[in-house]
């Protein structure tokens, strides 16, 4: 393992590889660093759109992720 920290862009790189676009990435990676935790109100105003289909492919995208990793 490295000790040299990732970038923020490394991270969004990363992130874009597991099926991610880059702005669902930037805010992933961005939530993650702050907690884990979001809301479908902040992935909205990360990207400038009302809440709908944008921010619902996101939670859909990242709930069909949860087996692969173990979780629930």
């Amino acid at each position: 393992m490295s000790s040299v920290p990732m970038t923020s862009r490394e991270r969004v790189v990363a992130i874009e590889n597991l099926g991610y676009t880059e702005r669902e990435a930037a805010f992933l990676c961005l939530a993650a660093l702050h907690g884990g935790y979001f809301l479908r109100r902040q992935f909205c105003g990360f990207i400038g759109k009302e809440i709908g289909g944008t921010a619902a492919a996101l939670v859909e995208k990242l709930l069909a992720q949860l087996p692969q990793f173990g979780a629930i």
